[in-house]
């Protein structure tokens, strides 16, 4: 028996990640983020549009349903994305996948990260 072509998995590229995460994917080949109590996935450095008004996240409880899934929302900016804005702390979902929409002050345009925590399992 013979193996060629070994390559690595790149789990969520463009993702810092810490805690237990996990790359799940939908049968429609959605791939998502799994992340279990107190998880963390923070973006790679993006641009906002000077005209942004908002920001969208779609989140889902995973497990037995028997509780919700909690997660926060941060977005990071300045000199080193040192800068921390809190856009959600401890929004919940439920079993199925729901869409949030967060506010965010229209400013020249700038480079940003986002950064989501679980508090309980849930999926982003």
């Amino acid at each position: 028996m013979g193996i060629d072509n070994l390559g690595g998995t790149i789990l969520l590229p463009n993702w810092t990640t810490t805690g237990a995460i996990s790359r799940q994917t939908e049968s429609g080949g959605n791939a998502y983020a799994r992340l279990d109590t107190a998880g963390s996935i923070t973006s790679a450095a993006f641009t906002l549009d000077a005209n942004a008004q908002s920001l969208t996240l779609r989140a889902e409880t995973v497990g037995n349903g028997t509780f919700t899934g909690q997660f926060s929302l941060y977005l990071l900016s300045g000199t080193g994305f040192t800068t921390s804005t809190t856009l959600t702390l401890g929004s919940s979902t439920t079993a199925s996948w729901q869409t949030f929409h967060y506010a965010i002050a229209p400013s020249p345009a700038r480079a940003s990260s986002s950064r989501s925590r679980s508090t309980t399992t849930a999926s982003v």
